[in-house]
């Protein structure tokens, strides 16, 4: 928690000068939002939402049994990013800036990982036998990654029936892989290990939009493959950003594929731990999907409401049908800013980021009008109730309009 500028007061004891400082703290607002499955919209009880800033963890909470979390005490005008973490789903870090005033109703899905099995083991070092702490674990055609105990053991769940290729690294290390078999039940006799003197490395980076390098493309698939022809998987984020660790110095191929863009190919010669961004390209006659609801809250028909496409690479207008529901297709990527409105109600807008057709979804509060507010059980079409507006487009970056607390 950051203070104000401090007021001081004076006051001399037997010649000596006391000075008393009091420090009020500064203001702080909450995040908020609910945590539920892509494939079933239903809530995901007990998942950790951790809030970070430039890579440090401040603070960490789990959602209840509607899937809703809250963290409070969050320094105001700051970017931020929210990892949320579930069991038997895939990681999420979602970037969410804060102004000086409460971000609610943040809507994040998860999406589920297969059926699997626990896969768990130890790495220690080949010469003597010791356990190896923090060293990292990945079962690379998962996306899968741990990092070991101070007694050097790892455990992966919901690993799915194949062969897989388990790769450890640590500093002061040589990476290692082997190979495992998951047939029907668990793996628990993992052993890996590492020969001193060699050095794990990383490649980074970051998938953009090509020619608009500022556009991050997230859910990209990234496949990295060996001069031993073994593949790893990875998919970038919400930020377009994406990390193979634990690489061994080598010769590899890249492919990074997205839907609707050009995939690219190349091969990388590492010796040292590399950053390389990644610019695609619009496969020609691809176009994506802008879409979402509003809703009316307190009414049984949500149609009736105006969308329109004010700002972008392609403008459009649509009605919303009796579930609340519009859909803008064939867009270009870009940067889009929506406005919806409804008889009754305040106009309200937001700025979504398009690159895929992969759903994120974000919720826009829309005000009575005091002419509304004032009217007793209902006036004209707008049934007197605030609306929301829900957006969803792929790795869609909202800009949320925000509650100040009373």
């Amino acid at each position: 928690m950051g203070y104000a500028p401090a007021t001081a007061s004076n006051l001399v004891v037997d010649g000596d000068l006391v000075q008393d400082f009091a420090l009020d703290p500064l203001p702080t607002v909450r995040i908020s939002g609910r945590v539920e499955s892509e494939a079933t919209g239903k809530a995901i009880e007990g998942a950790r939402v951790r809030l970070e800033r430039m890579g440090t963890n401040l603070a960490e909470v789990t959602t209840n049994a509607n899937g809703q979390f809250t963290l409070t005490d969050v320094e105001p005008d700051q970017d931020y990013d929210l990892l949320v973490i579930a069991t038997g789903y895939y990681n999420k870090r979602v970037p969410v800036p804060v102004a000086d005033m409460d971000v609610t109703g943040l809507l994040i899905s998860l999406r589920p990982r297969p059926a699997g099995f626990d896969v768990s083991g130890r790495v220690y070092d080949a010469t003597t036998d010791a356990p190896i702490a923090g060293a990292t674990v990945e079962i690379q055609d998962e996306g899968a990654l741990v990092t070991t105990g101070a007694d050097g053991t790892f455990r992966f769940t919901l690993i799915p029936n194949g062969t897989h290729t388990v790769a450890a690294g640590a500093p002061g290390y040589e990476a290692t892989e082997v190979q495992i078999e998951v047939m029907n039940g668990p793996v628990s006799d993992v052993a890996i290990g590492l020969a001193p003197g060699g050095q794990a490395l990383v490649l980074s980076g970051k998938v953009t939009v090509a020619g608009l390098e500022d556009l991050p493309i997230a859910g990209a698939t990234l496949k990295l493959t060996d001069a031993n022809g073994t593949a790893r998987l990875t998919e970038s984020d919400q930020l377009g950003d994406y990390v193979f660790s634990g690489l061994p110095a080598g010769r590899y191929g890249i492919t990074v594929s997205a839907q609707g863009w050009r995939p690219v190919s190349e091969t990388l010669d590492l010796s040292t731990s590399t950053q390389r961004d990644f610019a695609l390209e619009r496969a020609e006659g691809a176009g994506f999907v802008l879409e979402g609801v509003v809703q009316l809250e307190g009414r049984e028909d949500w149609g009736g409401s105006t969308v329109e496409i004010v700002e972008g690479p392609k403008l459009g207008r649509a009605t919303t049908d009796g579930e609340g529901k519009y859909r803008f297709e064939d867009n270009p990527p870009g940067i889009y800013r929506i406005r919806a409105s409804h008889p009754g109600y305040v106009p309200a807008s937001t700025v979504v980021t398009l690159t895929s057709n992969q759903s994120q979804g974000f919720i826009l509060t829309l005000d009575q009008t005091a002419q509304t507010r004032g009217c007793e059980g209902g006036c004209g079409g707008s049934g007197g109730s605030p609306a929301a507006l829900f957006l969803l487009g792929a790795g869609s970056v909202g800009l949320l309009r925000r509650r100040r607390r009373p």
